[in-house]
Formats: C-alpha cells, sequence, structure tokens
C-alpha cells in the first residue's frame, strides 16, 4: 500500500512537472510570437512610410518640370491672347497620389502635403476654367466673331494670374516640400533601418531653413535649361489669326 502511494506521488510529481514544461513552453512561444509580430508590423510601417515619402517625392519630381512648363506656357498663351490668336495648346491638370497620405507615418509631413495637394487641387480647377475659356476664344475666332476688346483683355490677364499663382505661391510651396522630402529620406538613410524602423516611433525631423535654401538651390539647378527647352516647344503648338 505504502509502495502504491509512493508511487502515485512520484507520478503525480512527474505530471506536474511536464504539465507546467509544456505550458511554460507554450506561453513563452505565444509571447515571443507576439513581440515578433509587434516588431514586423512596426517595421512594415516604418518601410510604407520610407516608400511613400520615395513616391512623393517621384511625384513633385514630376510636379517641379510640369509647373514650370504650365508658368511657360502661361506667359506664351497670354501673348497669343493679346495679338487675338488662337493656340492649340491646353493646360495639363496635375496628378496627386491619396495613397501617400495613407502610408505616410511623420504628422508633419502629412500636414505639408495636405496643404499642398489642396494647393494643386484648387490650381487644376484654374486650368480646366482657362481650357474652356481658350476653347470658347478659338470657337469665336473660327466662327468670324469680333470679340469685344475688353473680354480679350480680361482672358489675357486671367494668363498672367496663372503665371503669377505659379511662381510666386505654388512652385515656392512645391520646391520647399520637395526639399523637405529629400531631406527626410537622407536622414532615414543615415540611420540604421532595424534600429529606427523598429524602436523608433516619431517619423518627425527637424529640417532647418539652411538645409532647405541648401536644397532647393540643388533643385534649381538645371532650370534654366529645361526653360529654353519648354520655349522652344512652344512652337510647336503655332497659333493662328
Amino acid at each position: 500500500m505504502y509502495q502504491h502511494f509512493q508511487h502515485f506521488q512520484h507520478a503525480s510529481a512527474g505530471s506536474d512537472s511536464s504539465f507546467w514544461g509544456a505550458f511554460l513552453g507554450a506561453f513563452f512561444a505565444f509571447v515571443f510570437g507576439l513581440v515578433m509580430f509587434y516588431f514586423t508590423k512596426k517595421r512594415e510601417k516604418f518601410v510604407r512610410h520610407r516608400n511613400a515619402l520615395i513616391k512623393l517625392e517621384r511625384l513633385l519630381n514630376e510636379h517641379a518640370d510640369e509647373l514650370l512648363i504650365a508658368k511657360i506656357h502661361a506667359d506664351e498663351t497670354k501673348k497669343v491672347v493679346e495679338a487675338n490668336a488662337v493656340t492649340d495648346y491646353r493646360f495639363k491638370t496635375l496628378k496627386l497620389d491619396d495613397e501617400v497620405l495613407v502610408d505616410l507615418s511623420s504628422i508633419d509631413m502629412i500636414n505639408k502635403y495636405n496643404l499642398y495637394t489642396r494647393s494643386i487641387s484648387r490650381l487644376n480647377q484654374d486650368f480646366e476654367a482657362k481650357n474652356r475659356a481658350l476653347t470658347r476664344f478659338e470657337d469665336a475666332k473660327l466662327a468670324g466673331r469680333v470679340l469685344a476688346q475688353e473680354s480679350v483683355d480680361y482672358l489675357a490677364r486671367s494668363f498672367a494670374e496663372i503665371s503669377s499663382a505659379i511662381e510666386n505661391r505654388i512652385d515656392t510651396q512645391m520646391l520647399k516640400l520637395l526639399a523637405t522630402v529629400r531631406i527626410y529620406l537622407r536622414k532615414i538613410g543615415e540611420r540604421n533601418p532595424i534600429i529606427y524602423g523598429i524602436f523608433q516611433s516619431n517619423r518627425d525631423f527637424t529640417v532647418t531653413d539652411e538645409e532647405i535654401k541648401a536644397e532647393i538651390k540643388k533643385l534649381n539647378e538645371g532650370v534654366e535649361q529645361l526653360r529654353a527647352e519648354t520655349r522652344a516647344d512652344f512652337k510647336k503648338f503655332g497659333t493662328s489669326q
């Protein structure tokens, strides 16, 4: 009887030990899985943020060219309208990428891009309005109707306003945002991608005015060449009386 009881005690202790060993193993595996899942999600969020900055840089580079072209065409179209002639040129609206806002993790960058998208949306509306006005102007000319000089002057002034808005407001805003994006990407590149991607939650960087000015100076290199090429391209559209 005593031997049987002693055997039962040993069996019970062995079962408890096996149970707690299995439980603790499963528990630590579960905790480890949660930690790895957390780190993986943090890393994925960082990668999406970095890729969003790259996409935004590419988009703004396109806008830099398109805004320069739009300003030059606005200046040239003003001259065409003042000469009471017509042109085949029409403004091209600038595309925006809403997915960038979803993937960005920097509050500062989200706010800057939000402000920029509002400006571009208003500019696109102006482009579409000017395109319609040019089409009506062309239709009137082709129909042989004589337009009042004040109507011609008003249309010409509207293109001067577009040019001024691009040069003094939109272009400045775009260049500052593009410079900031490039600086952000450079600062990210200077950091350890694993440590920064997993353990750093704040994606905002301090960017000084001096850094932005230096980056804008780099961006402006080569603009004169593009400006000359764009004015030459405008002649391809031609004008007619």
